[in-house]
């Protein structure tokens, strides 16, 4: 077995502006929310595939603020246990309780992610590392603090993720039922973030269905905990619905 990757780094020097910048962020919260997910990871070589990953995140709270993520890029697998893979992501977003036909400004993300599978004993586990440069709105000011319009500002996060998952009820064909655990820590720095600080936690359980061996389904509960200067008091308690393909696209 692998001993899993130690650590991951990865910074960019960022371009400072004329003019300050702040990011635009909602004034309320998210406490409670459904996010239903799409990830696909689909080989098109022995090596190269095709990744491609959605998210549609609805809540209650926070005039039900809807969110869009699509993740397309690709993939190159080192060997049985490690994937690397990089591409872009876009996040849409729209309040409700604003303007219906004025969306907020996406956000924009170039990513590069890192996995690493391993067992230990009946217990699988996933390693992921993930960097994002992130384009994110925000308003454009000068220096007595007067909006002078929108604005793009930019900052880099790393990401950490832990998952494990272990068999409950082997069926025929197999598709069997399984347990999964996971784990997530976000630190955000450069740009407009400053000094690197973790400013993000996603702790997860969840029931999941292998309906065949390139399919499976899982439901679950997620707690999303957010803040600034290393504070995560802000919390969002999230249902999870998600369907995970490893189809291949093309024959082999």
């Amino acid at each position: 077995m692998p001993r899993p990757l130690a650590c991951a780094a990865a910074g960019l020097l960022a371009v400072s502006a004329p003019l300050a910048a702040q990011v635009t962020t909602p004034t309320e919260a998210a406490r409670h929310s459904i996010w239903i997910v799409y990830g696909g990871d689909h080989a098109v070589s022995r090596r190269a595939g095709l990744v491609f990953d959605s998210q549609l995140r609805l809540t209650q709270d926070a005039d039900h603020q809807r969110q869009l993520l699509i993740r397309p890029g690709a993939s190159y697998a080192l060997n049985s246990r490690v994937k690397l893979s990089a591409g872009y992501a876009l996040m849409v977003a729209r309040d409700d309780g604003g303007d219906p036909l004025s969306p907020r400004q996406p956000e924009h993300r170039a990513w590069f992610s890192a996995q690493l599978a391993h067992e230990l004993g009946p217990v699988a586990f996933a390693h992921r590392y993930r960097a994002e440069h992130r384009w994110l709105p925000g308003v454009e000011i000068d220096d007595a603090g007067a909006r002078l319009g929108e604005t793009y500002v930019t900052a880099e996060r790393m990401r950490y993720g832990l998952r494990a998952s272990i068999p409950l009820a082997p069926g025929a064909r197999g598709r069997d039922m399984y347990l999964a655990a996971s784990d997530e820590v976000f630190a955000s720095f450069g740009g407009y973030a400053g000094d690197v600080a973790v400013d993000q936690n996603r702790a997860a359980v969840a029931l999941g269905f292998r309906a065949s061996t390139s399919l499976r389904l899982e439901v679950g509960y997620m707690l999303q905990s957010s803040g600034a200067d290393g504070r995560l008091d802000e919390q969002n308690h999230t249902l999870q619905i998600a369907a995970f393909s490893t189809a291949r696209l093309r024959r082999r």
